[in-house]
């Protein structure tokens, strides 16, 4: 039994909107400053800062760096759907080389 091209190409439509796939860069909707620069673009190879929101214990979230608070992770790749309905970050932290990945 074939499959019909068509339900085919319906299906690898949907996978576009459900699969994440590297991405170059992700655009933010407000600046965020990294070491050394401020940008609303994010991309591997950015050094950041990643910490913990009280709120929401053991979720992470990028926050602005300081030369009090300085990075704490470089960016190691940028994740996303076409449609950019899940878009994340995968970060190495500068200290233990773990890996984390941070939805935005």
């Amino acid at each position: 039994m074939t499959t019909d091209p068509v339900f085919e190409a319906i299906a690898a439509l949907s996978r576009l909107a459900t699969d994440t796939m590297p991405l170059a860069a992700i655009w933010l909707e407000k600046p965020l400053q990294m070491a050394g620069k401020r940008s609303i673009r994010i991309a591997a190879g950015d050094l950041v800062r990643a910490q913990t929101n009280l709120l929401c214990e053991g979720r992470f979230w990028l926050v602005d760096c300081s030369p009090l608070f300085p990075p704490t992770h470089e960016i190691t790749e940028c994740r996303g759907t076409i449609y950019s309905t899940d878009l994340q970050v995968i970060l190495r932290d500068l200290k233990t080389n773990e890996l984390l990945t941070i939805k935005l």
